[in-house]
C-alpha cells in the first residue's frame, strides 16, 4: 500500500490539506495517510480524522523560532534572501526593519545589523552562496526528531505546505532528505514565494497555484521549472462550486444581520503586525451611523485568529466594546478548536468566512489573502490603514502596499482601492456600495492570474499530483544502512514482508 505523510504544523495547513477534497481523494485511491500534527491526542482532531487508513503522529517541530542560536541566525538570514533580491521591495523593507530592530539594542546588535545587510545583498546576487547558506543550515542545524516515525511508516512521499519557509517545514523536509524519502511541497500562501525568504530545501516536486506563481518559484528560489506543477488553490474551490457557499438569507439569519442593509466586511489583520484594527472598524462604524456611506449598511468585523493569543486581549476588547456600542456592528469570531495547533478553526468556520466574502457588498482588509477570495466572488476590495504609522511595538513600519511584491501590480492597475487616509476609506467604500461593478474586469483578470484554474477542481488536481509523485519510479531510493545511530538513505525501503 502506498503511504503518504502530510506535515500539518498549524491550522492554515490543516485547512489546505485536511479540510479540502485532497484527503478524501487520497483515501479513495487506497493510500495510507500519516498525518503529522502537533496535537495528535486532542479529541476533536481524533474524531475528525477517524479512518482506518489515517494514522496520527506527533509533529515535534513547530513554527516557533528554533532554540539553536546557529539555526536561528541562519534562518533569519535566509528569511531576507531571494534570487534578485535587489528588485524585491518586500525584502528591502524587511531588511530595513530587521536592521533597525537589531540596532536598537547593544553594540553587538548594531554589528549584527551591518552583517545582515551585507550578507543578504551578497546572497541576492549569488546562487552558489544561496546554496551554501542552505547547505550550512540543513546540515549543521536541523534537528532529527522524527526518525522513529519514518522507520515505522516508511512513507513513499512527504508532503509539506512550503519548501521550507517555516521552521517546521524546514526541519521535516531535511529529515526526509536524510532518510531518502521523496518530498513534495505545496505553496500555502499567496505572498509566500515573494516575502518569506529563500526556501530551505529543493523538493522533488513543488505545486504552485498558478503559472504566475510557478515563474516566481523558479526565478526567486532557483527551483527547476520542470519540477513545478500548477493546480489552483484547493481551499478556494468552494467559491466556484455551485451550492458550496451558504446563500445570503441563510448567512444573514445565522449571524443576526439585517437583510435590508448592505454588508461591509472588515477582515482584520493580525494584531501583531497592524496597530489599528479597532481604528479602522470605528471609522467604518461612524460612517454607517452618520450616513456618509450614502446607503444603509452594516459592518461585520471578521477577527484574525491571532486575536486570541493571551498577549493580544486588549486588541480584542476594543473591538468587542465597539460592537456593543454600535447597533450595526457585528463581530465574527473564529471558532478556535485547538490548544496546541495554532490558528486551527472548524470547517464550518471556513465555510462561514467564505459566505461572508461572497455576500459582502464591499470587503475591507489590510494586505490579506481574502483579497483573492473576494475577487473570485466578484466582491470589491478596499485596502485600509495606509495612514497608520507605528506598528504595535512602536516601530514605524516602512512597508506600503506598493512595496509588497504580490500586491504591487494589483494596486497599480486599480483592482483594489487603497485608502491613504480615513476619509479615503469612507469614500472608496461608498463608491463601491453605489456601483459594485467598478473595476470588475481587473478583479477577474487578477483572480485568474493569481489563483490559476478556478474551476472547482484544484483539490482534485493537487491530490492527483501528490499520488503521481508518491507512485513515480523516479522516487526510488537507494539501499541504506543504519550507521552510528544515523538514518542512512534507503532504510525506509526495508520491510519484514513484501510491500
Amino acid at each position: 500500500m502506498t503511504t503518504i505523510a502530510l506535515a500539518v504544523p498549524h491550522g492554515v495547513a490543516a485547512r489546505f490539506l485536511l479540510r479540502t477534497q485532497i484527503l478524501p481523494r487520497l483515501l479513495d485511491a487506497g493510500v495510507r495517510v500519516v498525518v503529522l500534527v502537533p496535537n495528535p491526542d486532542e479529541p476533536y482532531l481524533q474524531a475528525e480524522l477517524c479512518h482506518p487508513d489515517i494514522v496520527l503522529e506527533r509533529l515535534q517541530a513547530t513554527n516557533d523560532p528554533p532554540r539553536s542560536r546557529p539555526w536561528l541566525a541562519l534562518m533569519l538570514l535566509r528569511g531576507h534572501v531571494l534570487a534578485g533580491g535587489a528588485r524585491n521591495g518586500t525584502l528591502h523593507a524587511k531588511l530595513r526593519q530587521t536592521a533597525r530592530r537589531l540596532s536598537a539594542g547593544r553594540a553587538s546588535g548594531r554589528v549584527a545589523a551591518v552583517a545582515l545587510k551585507g550578507a543578504a545583498k551578497l546572497l541576492w546576487r549569488s546562487r552558489a552562496l544561496r546554496r551554501g547558506l542552505v547547505f550550512a543550515e540543513t546540515r549543521a542545524c536541523m534537528p532529527d526528531r522524527h526518525r522513529d516515525i519514518l522507520l515505522r511508516h516508511r512513507p513513499d512521499l512527504l508532503v509539506t505546505t512550503s519548501p521550507g519557509w517555516f521552521p517546521a517545514d524546514a526541519a521535516i523536509l531535511e529529515e526526509a532528505r536524510r532518510a531518502a524519502v521523496p518530498t513534495l511541497a505545496c505553496v500555502l500562501g499567496w505572498d509566500n514565494p515573494t516575502s518569506k525568504g529563500y526556501r530551505s530545501m529543493a523538493p522533488q516536486r513543488t505545486i504552485a497555484w498558478s503559472a504566475h506563481m510557478a515563474a516566481q518559484l523558479a526565478a526567486l528560489h532557483d527551483l527547476a521549472p520542470a519540477r513545478i506543477d500548477t493546480a489552483g488553490v484547493p481551499h478556494f474551490d468552494r467559491y466556484v462550486v455551485p451550492g458550496a457557499v451558504a446563500d445570503r438569507a441563510d448567512l444573514f439569519a445565522r449571524l443576526g444581520l439585517d437583510p435590508a442593509r448592505r454588508l461591509v466586511v472588515f477582515a482584520t489583520a493580525t494584531p501583531i503586525g497592524f496597530a489599528d484594527n479597532a481604528g479602522v472598524a470605528r471609522i467604518l462604524a461612524e460612517a454607517i451611523e452618520d450616513g456618509r456611506l450614502g446607503i444603509d449598511a452594516q459592518l461585520v468585523v471578521r477577527l484574525h485568529p491571532f486575536f486570541f493569543r493571551p498577549d493580544r486581549k486588549e486588541a480584542y476588547d476594543e473591538l468587542e466594546q465597539l460592537a456593543r456600542e454600535q447597533p450595526h456592528v457585528h463581530l465574527d469570531v473564529p471558532e478556535i478548536v485547538s490548544e496546541r495547533m495554532r490558528s486551527d478553526v472548524t470547517e464550518a468556520d471556513d465555510e462561514r468566512l467564505a459566505a461572508l466574502l461572497t455576500h459582502a457588498d464591499v470587503l475591507v482588509n489590510v494586505y490579506s489573502t481574502t483579497t483573492l477570495e473576494a475577487f473570485l466572488a466578484d466582491t470589491p476590495v478596499v485596502f485600509a490603514g495606509g495612514w497608520v504609522g507605528p506598528g504595535v511595538d512602536g516601530e514605524p513600519d516602512p512597508r506600503t502596499y506598493s512595496s509588497y511584491e504580490h500586491l504591487r501590480e494589483i494596486v497599480a492597475e486599480g483592482a483594489v482601492q487603497v485608502a491613504a487616509t480615513p476619509g479615503q476609506l469612507v469614500e472608496h467604500v461608498a463608491r463601491y456600495l453605489a456601483d459594485p461593478s467598478l473595476e470588475r474586469a481587473q478583479r477577474e483578470r487578477f483572480a485568474r492570474r493569481e489563483t490559476g484554474p478556478a474551476d472547482g477542481r484544484a483539490a482534485e488536481r493537487t491530490a492527483d499530483l501528490i499520488l503521481q509523485a508518491a507512485r513515480s519510479p523516479s522516487g526510488a531510493r537507494r539501499p541504506a544502512r543504519l550507521r552510528g545511530g544515523v538514518l542512512r538513505p534507503g532504510i525506509l525501503r526495508r520491510r519484514a514482508g513484501a510491500r
